[in-house]
């Protein structure tokens, strides 16, 4: 036999009967059943191409032949019960019918059938003999008690220990799967706990050590870090609040005592930076040695020349030679520089109090000189009509980055000087529910989405566990601690949802 020349002869046969020459492709099939073995792939293909070229021709005998070749073939290969098998006796039977052979259809169908019953029996008894195997085994088993713990390794021990909690759950009832699932959840809380317990102040101590002092840049808020546990927080030099705070970093004994905090419990979250602090609204707290500090204390000087300017003449000046020698060395460009100052006429019939707002918000005025690092702009507002404008005095400074520094409250720091008077300025409210300072003490590149899951740490924290218990109910066969674990589960995001309210609240 061989099978690489009867897979060409095959080949070659096929395209004979694509192209109509069926008498190349006959004796072509031919010389493959030469070759190959008759329960081969291309043998049957090529026996049931020989029974069609002879059925087209009419030549039923020759193709009762075939097909009884085809059923031999086809029954070694495939088994009497294969469908194929079925339809070549049948096809044999109806052909022998047709030529009036019917004793012949009538002997290969007995045939056929005498053979499915002879391999269902069979089957039956190698099914029997499989049980009785099966249960032979199974008696031969040694019982549970019967092992010897001793001899097992430690990764057989675990395994059976596991297969023994599984069934014991599947085959549990509700308060029984529930206390253990329940006990579950609280030796998790219980290992969170003992290491909220090993927290300690020594991350606060590196920042306390210096009792370092920050400010805002309107000072109107200043915090001071007195002890590893406390800081103070001065509001207008007037109200003092000492607060709790604490550090947090990567550290995962860090990150459990931020998860044992109350989700209600008011935080005031700040950053570290190399500069300061800065809070979620953007509100930066520089140090008393920040490069800042320097614009921002020539902006408190111009405004206490400017209002002593007016309090003489009942008018601001229109020329910084009128205030003095504010050439100052700008920290940043490393060059001499000076405020620059411009007289700007209110545009058109706006209000002086609305245009004055829109300045405060952090709009330039027109024809504003370009800002830049350091930079400080000076605009003295006027307008032209008849009746009585108050004098206006606007004071713009940049920080390093080349924009507004801003105030207590997180808009835009902007001096405002009228008729030499300090600016009005509302009482600050945003520190009298806060509970505690937190600290976020990396430098993420992602800060604001990294404090922002910070404060949804709780909703995300139940809804992971809700998750983790969803699908612990896909490992149990039995429906009672499935539908135990899917209550805890819904119960959990449910919380979780509440925390993330309480955290957008």
């Amino acid at each position: 036999m061989n099978e690489e020349r009867g897979s060409h002869l095959f080949s070659e046969a096929i395209r004979s009967l694509e192209d109509g020459n069926l008498d190349r492709a006959e004796a072509l099939f031919i010389d493959v059943l030469d070759n190959l073995e008759k329960r081969h792939h291309h043998a049957i293909l090529s026996l049931k191409s020989l029974v069609t070229i002879s059925t087209d021709r009419g030549d039923f005998d020759t193709a009762i032949d075939w097909s009884l070749r085809l059923l031999d073939a086809q029954t070694g290969a495939l088994g009497h019960t294969h469908a194929d098998v079925s339809r070549t006796v049948m096809n044999i039977a109806t052909m022998c019918e047709t030529q009036g052979r019917p004793d012949i259809a009538r002997e290969v169908k007995e045939l056929h059938q005498y053979a499915l019953s002879a391999d269902r029996a069979t089957k039956a008894q190698q099914v029997k003999t499989l049980r009785e195997s099966r249960k032979t085994v199974e008696e031969e088993t040694p019982a549970e008690a019967d092992y010897d713990v001793t001899r097992l390794t430690l990764q057989e021990l675990v395994a059976k220990s596991t297969h023994n909690f599984y069934e014991k759950i599947d085959t549990g009832k509700a308060p029984y799967v529930s206390m253990i699932f329940l006990g579950v959840l609280g030796i998790f809380f219980v290992m969170i706990f003992a290491l909220k317990l090993c927290y300690s102040t020594e991350h606060n101590e590196l920042l306390s050590s210096s009792q370092p002092r920050f400010s805002a840049a309107d000072d109107r808020i200043k915090i001071q870090f007195v002890s590893p546990r406390i800081a103070e927080v001065t509001i207008d030099d007037k109200r003092k609040l000492k607060l709790p705070f604490s550090c947090y970093g990567y550290n995962a004994i860090e990150i459990a005592d931020l998860l044992m905090l109350l989700p209600t419990e008011n935080e005031y979250w700040l950053k570290r930076t190399p500069d300061g602090l800065i809070d979620r609204a953007g509100t930066e707290f520089f140090s008393e040695t920040h490069t800042d500090r320097e614009i921002l204390a020539l902006m408190a000087s111009l405004q206490v020349s400017a209002d002593s300017y007016y309090k003489r003449n009942k008018l601001y000046p229109d020329s910084l030679k009128q205030l003095g020698d504010f050439t100052y060395r700008n920290p940043y460009t490393k060059r001499m520089d000076y405020p620059l100052m411009q007289t700007v006429d209110i545009p058109g019939r706006l209000s002086p109090d609305k245009y004055l707002q829109t300045l405060k918000r952090g709009a330039l005025w027109e024809d504003e000189p370009i800002l830049y690092p350091g930079c400080v702009n000076i605009c003295h507002l006027s307008r032209k009509t008849n009746s009585s404008v108050p004098e206006s005095l606007v004071i713009q400074g940049c920080n390093k980055q080349g924009r507004f520094f801003h105030k207590s409250d997180g808009s835009p720091y902007v001096v405002i000087c009228e008729r030499g008077l300090p600016e009005k300025t509302l009482p600050l409210t945003m520190l009298d529910r806060t509970g505690r300072i937190c600290l976020l003490d990396i430098h993420p590149a992602w800060a604001r989405l990294v404090l922002l899951l910070i404060m949804c740490r709780h909703g995300i924290f139940f809804s992971l566990l809700g998750a983790a218990f969803f699908s612990l109910s896909g490992r149990f066969a039995g429906d009672t601690p499935k539908r135990v674990a899917i209550g805890i589960s819904a119960l959990l995001f449910g919380l979780g949802a509440v925390c993330l309210v309480v955290a957008w609240i």
